[in-house]
């Protein structure tokens, strides 16, 4: 499938790029503390990247780098002038192919990737199974930090698909929109962890966003059973919002639907951890 192809390679293809005039790779590793209620806590896998990364591969913390630290709402998307600062301090050009691969916390690759391609970055892909993939095909691992020519990107934010609570509010009202949780059918139905109430916003469908990956390698499922998942969005021509607890998981639902062109694609930054701990937002229970 070529569409797949295109936004998830695999480690080969990275290693016979490596060191190629605008190829660029960035390792996204975090470790992910879930909490039973609210958000979860991040840990950086900067450690891990200075043991072991890609040769020449820069690294980004899914919080430090690319969250706003000046928002309430833990994991807010950092501000534009802030991430073209960020990835121009690690070479990163506006022409650059940027490979995204990481260990520990999977979804954290799909929001990084999330991240970037609403920022203006056009040719972002994923390598499919990160680090553990790469070692077990035997590529060379370098290891401490790396120095970078500074580059000089430039983005532009693609606001329009970032939901905010205001947008979410009046696309309930409107039967052109369908509403994707990303987070266990556990706590779509109510259970679990949740973000300040159980439940779901009204009118959503259920596509676990770790479904969609292999438990025990981190990679993708084959495209024909992950078109099988998200069928409910291919065959209809309404728009769609994908959202989970802090916008994490509702990037893999995002990522995974744009492999299959659908084009009417939004995502609620905030998520749950706004909505629910608005008690004028609905939620629903069953």
């Amino acid at each position: 499938m070529e569409n797949y192809e295109e936004n998830i390679v695999e480690p080969k293809y990275v290693f016979e790029k490596l060191g190629q005039e605008n190829f660029k790779v960035i390792d996204c590793t975090v470790f992910i503390e879930i909490k039973k209620v609210g958000a979860s806590t991040i840990h950086s896998g900067y450690g891990d990247y200075l043991k072991r990364h890609i040769p020449g591969s820069a690294y980004l913390h899914m919080v430090d780098d690319l969250s706003e630290k000046d928002n309430p709402i833990p994991f807010s998307i950092v501000s534009q002038e802030k991430l073209n600062e960020k990835l121009s301090s690690v070479g990163i050009n506006n022409e650059d192919e940027i490979i995204l691969y990481g260990s520990g916390f999977h979804v954290a690759v799909t929001r990084a990737w999330w991240v970037l391609t609403m920022s203006g970055a056009n040719n972002v892909k994923i390598m499919n199974g990160g680090l553990t993939s790469w070692q077990k095909q035997n590529f060379p691992l370098s290891t401490g930090e790396e120095v970078f020519k500074k580059g000089n990107f430039q983005g532009a934010r693609s606001q329009e698909a970032i939901f905010d609570k205001n947008k979410m509010k009046e696309a309930l009202k409107d039967d052109e929109f369908i509403f994707v949780n990303a987070l266990t059918y556990k706590q779509f139905c109510g259970g679990g962890t949740h973000y300040g109430r159980p439940g779901r916003i009204p009118k959503s469908i259920n596509i676990p966003a770790l479904d969609l990956l292999n438990p025990d390698t981190g990679k993708f499922l084959p495209p024909s059973e992950m078109q099988a998942m998200i069928k409910p969005l291919i065959d209809t021509d309404k728009s769609i919002v994908s959202y989970c607890g802090g916008g994490l998981a509702a990037t893999t639902v995002f990522f995974v639907a744009k492999i299959f062109d659908i084009e009417k694609l939004f995502l609620y930054d905030n998520s749950l951890l706004e909505w629910s701990n608005d008690h004028s937002c609905p939620m629903e229970l069953d």
